[in-house]
């Protein structure tokens, strides 16, 4: 396996930029080779204003010295320019709201539009330009949901016929600069006609994704549109089938057939076959999992499965992926650092020998409790709390990245407030209705959410005091508060409500004790 690429993803919370030469050396001492790095609005642009927190956006020489600190440790940096979709950060100024193929929904551009294509140009040759030494450069392709609703390119043949036209324009321009382009594959997933895109199998590398697959065979596929296995739990009237598939699309995947489904990932073999390069795409962190803990379980599985894949095909690498949010718009995704562990398995999976990230814990015990929040995240289990104070209890033994053990334990805490929290509030649910409970059961209940609260602000405090030496700037900000504001408030609205219902019930007790 030739590459075994990291995401760094700088549309969410950034780190310092202090922070990048200690990155890069761990990244390095866990044999990462490439970094893949998707800048959005973070990005130096001169074409184009779009910097949302300019107090944080970098400066050429913050870019240098990030290319600097990866060069020093022999990391290549894959830069990745979105040319098609998730422009949100682009879209969202009305400058540029006219350029989006739908402006009411303003994530896709126009590809049909020569100012909107210009300008995706522009910003494509200044990140070229500013990567000289990279080889490849990913322009995103992903998710350009506008093109199927869109009339216009309905017009125009529909959205296959434009977007390999868009895509050809985006090639000669990066093969101009004597690299070769990346792009992810869903597109020509879900618009699957081998013959109309054959061309582009010596101009780009796909790189086809999937967060959730294991090693068991696929029940689900992702073929011209989201399909199901005819006897899969999942099969029902509205579900596309596998099994209705064209008759000259069967005869592609029959080799992947097997066990009533198809081997785990055939979509790597697929496009191998059909004569496409591959770098995969496995996870570290993704949206649904939220902003506190990943599922390490569910993660390592993924990638256990994408190696295998990648393996078997002898194709060119992996990108464990990293996303900070969903897109520009979303709040944060859980932090980077609780993200190492699953780095250490990446590297293993893809032939490499990191070194131990917490040296002077015995393995098995960093692997246990690991393993263990990974089923308090898929809450499978409730021992959070209890795991937590175990890492505190081992954090003298940590012989280096202190740091990550003790975010790992905090967010471990945090994981186990918001489970509270929601156990509180669930509670109130059947009463708060009504005025029929007591008023000392109301009491009760309205002392447990103000508990929460407490704790919620005292961890709060903590936690920041804690990451806020490695993260900084208005998403950091924005962060805090979903994790701990946001769900303060929304008990402090519950409990007024229960003292409301409280009040309520003492009334009916006063009015049916004088008969009034």
């Amino acid at each position: 396996m030739q590459i075994a690429a990291v995401h760094i993803d700088l549309k969410g919370v950034l780190f310092r930029p202090e922070y990048m030469p200690q990155l890069f050396e761990d990244l390095a001492s866990q044999r990462i080779n490439a970094v893949l790095v998707e800048y959005e609005d973070v990005f130096p642009f001169q074409c184009v204003d779009v910097a949302w927190d300019k107090a944080a956006s970098w400066t050429l020489e913050t870019l240098r010295a990030f290319q600097s600190a990866a060069a020093e440790n022999g990391i290549e940096i894959i830069p990745l320019q979105q040319c098609l979709g998730h422009l949100e950060y682009l879209f969202r100024w009305p400058a540029y709201r006219h350029l989006a193929e739908d402006p009411s929904v303003g994530t896709t551009v126009c590809p049909t539009n020569l100012e909107a294509t210009s300008v995706v140009a522009s910003m494509l040759r200044e990140v070229l330009e500013t990567h000289p030494d990279s080889k490849y450069v990913h322009l995103g392709m992903d998710e350009a949901d506008s093109l199927v609703t869109s009339e216009r390119v309905r017009q125009r043949g529909g959205p296959l016929p434009v977007f390999l036209e868009h895509l050809r324009g985006l090639c000669d321009i990066v093969e101009s600069y004597g690299k070769t382009p990346i792009i992810w594959s869903d597109m020509l997933e879900d618009h699957f006609e081998p013959d109309a895109f054959a061309e582009f199998t010596s101009r780009v590398v796909l790189a086809p994704w999937d967060y959730t697959s294991g090693t068991e065979p696929m029940k689900r596929i992702r073929l011209a549109g989201h399909r199901v296995m005819r006897d899969s739990v999942a099969a029902n009237a509205d579900a596309l089938l596998v099994e209705d598939l064209p008759a000259n699309v069967l005869a592609l995947i029959e080799p992947d057939m097997e066990d009533g489904g198809l081997k785990s990932l055939f979509q790597v073999d697929l496009w191998t076959r059909l004569g496409f390069r591959v770098i995969g795409g496995t996870v570290l962190r993704f949206s649904a999992q939220g902003p506190i803990l990943p599922d390490y379980n569910q993660n390592r599985e993924n990638i256990t499965a994408w190696a295998n894949a990648i393996d078997r095909t002898d194709q060119l690498g992996l990108i464990a992926t990293s996303w900070a949010r969903a897109n520009t718009f979303y709040p944060p995704n859980l932090r980077i650092d609780l993200t190492w562990p699953l780095v250490a398995e990446f590297a293993q999976a893809a032939g490499r020998k990191p070194e131990p990230f917490w040296p002077g814990v015995p393995t098995d015990d960093a692997s246990r409790i690991v393993r263990s929040l990974g089923r308090c995240r898929s809450n499978n289990l409730s021992k959070e709390l209890a795991l937590a104070e175990e890492m505190a209890l081992l954090a003298d033994q940590v012989g280096a990245h202190r740091f990550e053990w003790t975010s790992t334990e905090l967010m471990a805490r945090a994981l186990h407030l918001a489970k509270k929290a929601q156990r509180c509030v669930g509670a109130t649910e059947p009463f708060v209705s009504g005025a029929r409970l007591i008023e000392s059961e109301w009491e009760r209940r309205i002392a447990e959410l103000a508990s929460v609260v407490t704790e919620l602000t005292q961890l709060r405090d903590t936690v920041h005091e804690h990451f806020g030496q490695r993260f900084a700037g208005s998403a950091y900000d924005e962060w805090l508060h979903y994790v701990f504001d946001w769900p303060r408030e929304c008990l402090e609205t519950r409990a007024d409500l229960c003292r409301r219902r409280q009040a309520e019930a003492k009334q009916a007790y006063t009015r049916e004790q004088t008969g009034q």
